[in-house]
């Protein structure tokens, strides 16, 4: 069995830890090494899991919730191992899969009163060009936030409460992961 890409092919056989999970009897691989193989390899939340298979429910995307602190530990979008939300598809125009979504908890009042603490925010990764005063994910000095964009004389404008930040476009520190696509406050799905 073999991977390949443009750079380089190798053989599964001979990687240690494909050996040690393709294995039959070695033990299972861990929820945290599923969710990572789900994510690197673009696959539905859950569909590695033998106990909880996928089920066919084309009205509903099982959404799954970024893990705000591990991410902002690494610098990189890491997801909950169990957290998720269930949204109708309704919701979201374009959107093949929940693969394409995230859902990120508001976990600061620096967008108030636009956002509050527990409210629920839901990223469109496919949209990443910028529309002026919409709000966006992304990651400023490899920490990750909720802002509001704009684009003036080719400056990026990163906008919080009182606060606006100004980057060229261009520029390293900030990487841009989607729009946010739907709101969910906390009073409406806490009862």
């Amino acid at each position: 069995m073999f991977f390949t890409n443009s750079t380089n092919c190798f053989d599964i056989r001979n990687n240690p830890l494909i050996r040690r999970i393709c294995n039959p009897n070695h033990r299972n691989i861990t929820t945290s090494t599923a969710r990572l193989f789900e994510q690197k390899l673009n696959l539905e939340i859950y569909s590695l899991d033998a106990e909880e298979p996928q089920q066919d429910d084309p009205g509903n995307l099982i959404i799954p919730f970024m893990d705000y602190k591990v991410s902002n530990d690494f610098g990189e979008i890491y997801f909950h191992d169990y957290e998720r939300i269930k949204l109708p598809t309704y919701l979201f125009s374009n959107i093949a899969s929940s693969s394409d979504l995230i859902a990120f908890k508001i976990m600061d009042m620096e967008m108030f009163p636009q956002y509050s603490i527990g409210d629920v925010v839901i990223i469109n990764r496919l949209k990443r060009n910028i529309d002026d005063d919409h709000q966006y994910l992304i990651r400023v000095n490899g920490k990750f936030y909720i802002r509001t964009l704009r684009t003036l004389n080719k400056k990026l404008e990163v906008c919080a409460l009182n606060k606006i930040q100004e980057y060229d476009i261009n520029d390293k520190n900030i990487k841009i992961f989607g729009i946010v696509d739907t709101e969910i406050r906390k009073k409406l799905y806490t009862g």
